[in-house]
């Protein structure tokens, strides 16, 4: 009996022991097969980046190869001249997906100093076509690049980063994109946006916090032109409604009271 029961117990002790193996060895294994490459993870690391859904957030590392299309360095125009650099690049993975990854340094006695990342998903149909601007006349350069395009190319729809000096970091206008082919109103100190459909529109936008508030535009179509305004708790006012030639339906303007339009391409400010 004592035999049998040193048997049973020495098994019991055996069996223990193979168990705490196999789990030490499986935890190895896992550990051992975690599988973000490092070039990926170059682009995304999860404890410095602070991703902003724009249009959509890019998703958790994976093991895929990219190709850099662009890539872009400037340390003589964004936020403060001199004092900031950009390193901006579009990537596209196996899988066509598009993003953009930017860093923001700031200069130091001791060299460049990271102040921001970002790795967005964007549009795979167009280019970054980077534009460095003062959007909201504040002394600041800020950037605005492309992140998609609709009907058949004529509606250019960018993000517009602003350079915040207190912080030396970009901040987006989240809805920036919404509104196509913006550009700086120098006579308005605003944004307009220039729709273009069967006819045409021209918005005018105020810069708010993070957002833009549509203030007043113009709407050609069928034939006609309507000048109207909108206050802030979105109620639209008619201004005037009038006939137009069909030459003028694809008319930008720069001011709708009084009516004004832009005479030139390069009237006002880039787009």
């Amino acid at each position: 009996m004592n035999k049998v029961f040193l048997f049973v117990f020495g098994l019991l002790i055996l069996i223990s022991q193979c168990s705490n193996e196999n789990k030490q060895s499986i935890a190895k294994k896992a550990q051992s097969t975690s599988f973000v490459r490092k070039d990926t993870a170059e682009y995304l690391d999860s404890s410095k980046t602070d991703n902003y859904p724009l249009p959509k957030s890019a998703p958790l590392p994976v093991k895929k190869k990219v190709d850099v299309e662009e890539h872009i360095v400037d340390s003589t125009q964004i936020g403060e001249r001199g004092c900031f650099k950009l390193d901006l690049s579009q990537i596209r993975n196996q899988d066509d997906e598009v993003f953009v990854k930017f860093s923001l340094y700031q200069r130091t006695e001791v060299g460049w100093r990271l102040n921001q990342k970002k790795f967005i998903q964007k549009s795979n149909i167009s280019n970054l076509g980077l534009i460095i601007y003062d959007y909201n006349n504040d002394g600041y350069k800020d950037i605005a690049y492309k992140v998609d395009a609709a009907a058949r190319g004529a509606n250019d729809m960018r993000i517009i980063w602003l350079f915040v000096p207190e912080t030396g970091k970009l901040t987006p206008i989240k809805n920036a994109s919404n509104f196509p082919n913006l550009r700086y109103n120098k006579e308005l100190d605003c944004l307009d946006s220039w729709a273009i459909y069967g006819g045409s529109s021209t918005i005018f936008l105020k810069i708010e916090g993070d957002s833009l508030r549509e203030f007043a535009g113009l709407d050609s179509f069928d034939g006609y032109r309507t000048t109207y305004t909108i206050n802030k708790s979105g109620k639209k006012r008619i201004l005037k409604k009038e006939k137009i030639y069909e030459d003028a339906v694809y008319n930008r303007y720069s001011n709708y009271n009084p009516l004004k339009e832009y005479t030139s391409a390069s009237e006002g400010s880039k787009e």
